[in-house]
């Protein structure tokens, strides 16, 4: 599975109900479990990432503690390019899912 709807998936976390994040996840190729310890690091990341862009803080290591936590995830052992480590953050910061309130 790709890097970026994984990320998407994380961040659409708090939209849903709980049991239709599982449905969702379930339908991924190898399913993520919502419970596993590696989902837990992805959201982590994830809520780590807006509280340093609501800081002002440099990203670059959130950004990579994403692509981390997302390969961890998904159990990909290839090496990403740059342009796709930073399509994932961007999915992050472009909030395409929020309506207009900041998330």
């Amino acid at each position: 599975m790709a890097l970026r709807p994984v990320v998407l998936l994380a961040r659409m976390r708090e939209l849903i109900s709980p049991a239709e994040l599982t449905s969702v996840l379930g339908l991924c190729t190898p399913p993520i479990d919502p419970t596993s310890h590696e989902w837990a690091a992805l959201t982590s990341a994830l809520d780590a990432y807006h509280h340093a862009d609501q800081a002002g803080l440099d990203l670059a290591a959130a950004r990579r503690l994403i692509i981390s936590a997302a390969v961890a995830l998904t159990e990909q052992t290839q090496s990403f390019a740059p342009e796709e480590q930073a399509m994932a953050a961007d999915a992050w910061r472009a909030k395409p899912w929020t309506t207009g309130a900041q998330a």
